[in-house]
């Protein structure tokens, strides 16, 4: 029978970042670093989608769609908020990112010590790349938002009254006999 590791055997995450145990034998504090690692994911992936797409001097806006995909818009802007607002002092952040970061609600989560757990949710890339990417994803966010703005609903579609169709030039209408 093949040894299976302790820390990871009967774990399971399920949807929204919950952890279910199957057996006693896991030790309760690896749940933490466990809920850690799943929620600092998208940093990671925002990290890779960078290293990608750095080229030449020049970061491709692709990697906007490589990370939105996976975890979302929502997530993925709340990760890079956090970034700017943890990184505040760093003069590498343009000042319009750091007046946007500062319109997301971040609440802080500190542990029993007092240390503030949002550290763990900050992008590690250079500064002057996270920064482009955090205004390619402004961009590409705006641009989904307008789209679905001006998109209708079919709700609405359904409510309007339907369009009358023109009567034929050339037939004769009956007039009403009195």
């Amino acid at each position: 029978m093949p040894k299976t590791d302790r820390r990871t055997a009967g774990t399971a995450i399920t949807g929204a970042g919950t952890f279910r145990i199957a057996h006693t034998g896991m030790a309760a504090a690896s749940i933490p670093c466990l809920i850690r690692q799943r929620a600092s994911a998208p940093q990671k992936a925002i990290e890779d989608a960078i290293w990608d797409h750095y080229h030449d001097n020049r970061l491709d806006a692709a990697c906007i769609g490589q990370v939105s995909e996976e975890y979302g818009f929502e997530r993925m802007m709340r990760v890079l908020a956090n970034t700017i607002r943890q990184k505040d002092w760093d003069d590498r952040f343009s000042r319009d990112n750091k007046a946007w970061a500062h319109t997301i609600p971040i609440y802080p989560n500190n542990d029993s010590w007092g240390t503030d757990r949002n550290v763990y949710f900050v992008v590690e890339s250079h500064p002057g790349l996270t920064d482009l990417f955090v205004t390619h994803a402004r961009k590409e966010y705006a641009r989904l938002q307008e789209k679905t703005e001006n998109r209708e609903s079919v709700l609405a579609k359904l409510q309007k009254p339907l369009a009358k169709v023109p009567a034929k030039q050339g037939t004769k209408t009956r007039e009403p006999e009195l």
